[in-house]
């Protein structure tokens, strides 16, 4: 099996512009605001049903939820690999930060970013 760090160099870069990242920071600020201090990395989770900001540690009763799906061409891809990886509509939680993006239960990386201006 492959640890966490071996599966990061295997996977290919992202190439996305800061720009694009912003789209993903947008998506994030009310998680952002709901907090007194910053919180980072940015997570987000993802099912069938859609995608949204996480700003509860465990389950989040879809009432609650704003999805956000179709906002973010780099969410809505990663959650497209979330999915697929896992062979489940349940998806889960997966962090993003500068780096890339990576599930939040153990760590896996899901995608490498390179920034471009």
């Amino acid at each position: 099996m492959q640890s966490p760090s071996d599966l990061q160099e295997s996977l290919p870069y992202w190439t996305i512009t800061l720009d694009e990242f912003a789209t993903v920071l947008v998506q994030a600020t009310p998680r952002l605001v709901n907090f007194p201090y910053p919180v980072y990395p940015l997570v987000f989770s993802c099912s069938s049903n859609g995608i949204w900001p996480t700003s509860s540690l465990g389950y989040m009763p879809p009432a609650t939820r704003r999805y956000i799906d179709g906002k973010s061409n780099i969410l809505d891809a990663l959650a497209q690999v979330m999915t697929s990886r896992h062979n489940s509509s349940n998806g889960g939680r997966f962090t993003v930060t500068l780096d890339g993006a990576f599930v939040t239960r153990d760590n896996a990386p899901l995608a490498r970013f390179q920034l471009t201006a």
